[in-house]
């Protein structure tokens, strides 16, 4: 309940200097803000403008006013937790988002991995059939030679795009994270250099098999890549 200052030197015997804000007001009255019986803060009260004292009256309204201003900063206290967690639950809904559209993603990239497969094949033949039917002294074998290593650089973006979508396995096996990152590394490095982004590789030799999903590590380690590019 608010005390008068005056009562509190009486009963704990301590000097008033103690009882000093930080902008040196000399308080008249104490009034604790008490939630649950949970104390919230302390309101000081400077002496009456009118320079009278504290009366019962006074006190009694007092207790009232501090009720209420107790619970209006608990209803702060609990808006601020509750827009807090509001932000967490929509910072969660815009990651479930994101990985819903890589794994549509994932599924689009397979799908024109398969289709851009088999023209692929048919291209490799003919270039090996041209291979067989010309001579290296020709002009134009240079250029043969090109066009088969670029379609062989196709192929291998072909297949990775296929392996970054594969059905996922429901049990962990062994798994070498080293490897796993390297070829991810090797996915996204031709963005990375569109992006003037240098990828530096710094991954132990000797790193130990680990028990995984090695699908859903090759993920979490795209999505980083991509966060870290953007």
């Amino acid at each position: 309940r608010p005390l008068l200052v005056k009562e509190i030197i009486q009963e704990l015997k301590f000097h008033p200097e103690e009882l000093k804000s930080e902008k040196q007001l000399k308080p008249e009255v104490v009034a604790p803000l008490v939630i649950k019986d949970g104390l919230r803060g302390i309101l000081l009260l400077s002496d009456k403008v009118s320079g009278l004292p504290y009366k019962d009256d006074d006190l009694e309204f007092l207790s009232i006013l501090v009720n209420q201003v107790a619970v209006a900063v608990e209803n702060t206290l609990l808006y601020q937790s509750e827009k807090k967690v509001n932000s967490e639950l929509n910072k969660t809904q815009q990651q479930l988002a994101q990985a819903e559209k890589l794994a549509a993603l994932g599924q689009l990239s397979a799908a024109i991995a398969h289709e851009v497969n088999n023209p692929l094949g048919i291209i490799k033949n003919y270039l090996a059939i041209l291979s067989q039917s010309m001579k290296k002294t020709d002009k134009s074998w240079s250029h043969l030679k090109v066009v088969k290593e670029e379609v062989n650089r196709i192929a291998r973006i072909v297949k990775q795009l296929l392996d970054f979508y594969q059905p996922k396995s429901e049990t962990r096996i062994p798994t070498d994270i080293g490897f796993l990152l390297e070829h991810t590394l090797t996915f996204v490095e031709e963005q990375f250099s569109k992006n003037k982004i240098r990828l530096a590789k710094k991954i132990a030799s000797n790193l130990p098999m680990v028990e995984a999903f090695p699908d859903e590590l090759r993920q979490v380690f795209l999505n980083l890549l991509m966060n870290s590019r953007d």
